[in-house]
């Protein structure tokens, strides 16, 4: 139980002044959205000129309150409340669950003490303060859960049901308290390293997900910490993962920024690269600063907009002009270069010109693959197989959520090892040909209403492994490869109904055909410009070839033979193996091989490799034949060539 001097100041309510009535200056005044900071007593000085919504910096915490156990110094977290109320800002509780900073006595209480203690903490947080907007409830449960028994780390885990059936219960828990003890409030959750990893932003959704199942989430906090929006993840990725998070349909709230400057102009110019695409984004309702003056947690790191002597920075300067209107964000382009092009052979450089580089324009995914360029609306579609998502990418707007999820719907499946749509391509008709490995079927999208279509998922009455890669004749006769890298265990998995790795053609009528059953792993599919050439890889490091294949008027197969073998490239010094390919309308293919990309003469030489680092999955012609586009690993590539007409879509 409680001693008489907590309950003594638990439960009486926060005594108020009359709420001011002066003009606010602040700098996002009128835009339908706030734009706060930290509070604390380094950042209270000339709050109000700037600011208008208020986060206790650190006295809101439970370790700042209760350090001793029963004994409670609300001093800090009454003088933000007070000032949020008398200057009429919104308010917002940061933080009653967490794995940092919380009182240390707590860490060695027996579970049901530390309960009580949770819920007693819950309890004089929501007498004291009974006018609260906003509540973060936890605090970092992907990065910083109440787990560690160190310094502040809370231990207490188990008292809100540790990770029970849903492998989150002690949020649901936490959420469920939250909502009985402030049901006036927004509840909110909060983490950082989000926007900038899609795989985070995958996790993070699903605890959104199970939040909203329960009506027990209001709103979405991501922090945007300096070393979270650094120049190598393209805020294009950001924009994707956002686009992501708004798809739940809640209301997002970038909770913790700040930007580093060790000059001005790389303060100025991170503000422009950053501050616009967060601001922008019709999601999110506001953004709170981590503070602005000196005393600021990236003190060190120079993240601070006003100096000492109170005189503005250049970087406030131009925030007070773009929330004007007096000064554009600039677009997000400005890629970074990787890798090299290595040439064989002279006749590569009418390809590929000498002064082209490879270009990294998204990246942060599990495992693309897919690229298919949409003519009609001049942009790309891609995969990331793992993930089970479609993005798309122009060059105008950069990276955007498409379709999520892009193969499989239903419950996460053990013995499913890529959920998601493989690869993609589109088709005259404004439809999309999907490999839908999670559903292990050939479908078609509709891309303006999304609709699908199955056209194969067995051959002979029995399921196909996980299609991957297809290609399209002029007749409608579609071909596509099916390995098993859907299916846990490969070739080996329960699930795989079929006895070898096949490649299929579907005739109009819907019947599946098999061309080929003696590739070990075969992969990337496509045709010769004149569509009598059939091209299919094998993603095997022991037999890493390019089969090619003779097709008659009708699409049957014969004289197959090597088109190539990449095995004097196979090693560790050169990652992948053949996968993905296409070709131009005069009959060069690029193909996914050890080292990155190779580039065949329609004879088989060898022109040069496009040498990224790492593996590449699969490509696509774009921009009316004048680009190469390259899904590699986790990243999106592109490459400027001569003007190169793609073939027709049939």
């Amino acid at each position: 139980m409680k001693h008489l001097l907590l309950v003594a100041l638990a439960t009486l309510p926060l005594h108020l002044h009359a709420q001011d009535t002066t003009p606010h200056t602040a700098l996002a005044v009128g835009h339908g959205k706030f734009l706060g900071s930290a509070y604390s007593p380094s950042q209270s000085t000339d709050f109000i000129r700037y600011w208008n919504k208020v986060t206790p910096e650190n006295a809101g915490k439970w370790g700042e309150v209760e350090k001793m156990r029963d004994r409670m110094d609300w001093r800090g977290l009454d003088e933000a409340y007070r000032f949020a109320k008398d200057n009429g800002l919104p308010f917002q509780m940061h933080v009653m669950v967490w794995g940092n900073q919380q009182p240390e006595w707590i860490e060695t209480l027996p579970v049901a003490e530390q309960r009580e203690e949770i819920e007693e903490w819950f309890a004089a947080v929501a007498q004291r303060y009974p006018q609260l907007d906003f509540v973060e409830v936890v605090n970092e449960p992907l990065n910083d859960p109440p787990t560690k028994d160190d310094e502040g780390g809370g231990h207490y885990i188990d008292a809100l049901g540790g990770s029970g059936k849903t492998g989150w219960d002690w949020i649901i828990t936490s959420y469920r308290l939250a909502r009985t003890h402030f049901p006036n409030a927004k509840l909110l959750i909060n983490d950082y390293n989000i926007t900038n990893k899609p795989d985070a932003t995958r996790r993070y959704r699903e605890i959104i997900d199970l939040l909203r199942r329960d009506d027990l989430l209001d709103g979405i906090g991501v922090q945007a910490h300096a070393f979270a929006t650094k120049p190598g993840v393209p805020m294009s990725v950001h924009q994707a993962n956002l686009d992501l998070l708004a798809a739940s349909g809640l209301p997002i709230y970038v909770t913790e920024l700040d930007i580093d400057g060790a000059t001005d102009e790389e303060q100025l110019k991170d503000y422009q690269r950053i501050f616009p695409l967060f601001w922008e984004h019709p999601a999110v309702r506001g953004i709170t600063l981590w503070g602005f003056r000196p005393g600021l947690w990236r003190e060190k790191e120079d993240a601070t907009l006003v100096r000492a002597d109170g005189s503005e920075r250049p970087a406030m300067a131009w925030l007070r002009r773009y929330l004007r209107g007096e000064a554009k964000a600039p677009p997000v382009h400005g890629h970074t270069v990787v890798g090299r092009i290595e040439r064989f052979d002279h006749a590569l450089d009418a390809l590929v010109p000498a002064d082209a580089v490879v270009e990294r324009l998204a990246e942060g995914f599990t495992w693309s693959e897919g690229p298919a360029w949409i003519d009609d609306g001049k942009y790309l579609l891609f995969t990331d197989v793992p993930g089970n998502t479609m993005y798309r990418w122009s060059q105008d707007e950069g990276l955007g959520l498409f379709e999520r999820p892009s193969g499989y719907t239903g419950l996460a499946d053990p013995a499913m090892r890529e959920a998601g749509a493989n690869g993609l391509l589109p088709v005259r008709d404004g439809g999309l040909l999907l490999a839908d490995s999670g559903n292990r079927s050939v479908v078609r999208m509709d891309l303006a209403s999304r609709k699908r279509v199955t056209l194969a998922s067995r051959y002979q009455g029995k399921r196909l492994n996980s299609p991957n890669d297809l290609a399209q004749r002029g007749d409608g006769n579609v071909y596509f490869t099916d390995p098993p890298y859907g299916l846990t265990g490969l070739d080996a998995s329960p699930r795989k109904e079929l006895a070898f790795n096949g490649v299929y053609r579907i005739d109009r009528d819907g019947t599946v055909h098999l061309i080929d059953d003696r590739l070990s792993f075969p992969n990337g599919i496509a045709l010769s410009p004149d569509e009598s050439t059939l091209y299919v890889s094998n993603s095997d490091a022991g037999n890493p070839v390019w089969m090619a294949y003779a097709l008659d008027a009708k699409g049957n197969a014969s004289d197959r033979h090597v088109f190539a073998d990449a095995s004097d490239l196979a090693g560790p010094q050169a990652p992948g193996v053949p996968d993905g390919l296409c070709v131009t309308a005069d009959g060069h293919l690029f193909a996914s091989a050890p080292g990155g990309m190779l580039v065949f003469a329609p004879d088989g030489r060898r022109l040069g490799r496009i040498a990224t680092g790492q593996a590449v999955s699969n490509c696509a012609l774009g921009d009316d034949g004048r680009t190469l586009y390259l899904t590699s690993v986790n990243a999106l590539l592109r490459v400027r060539l001569s003007r190169t007409p793609e073939q027709p879509r049939p």
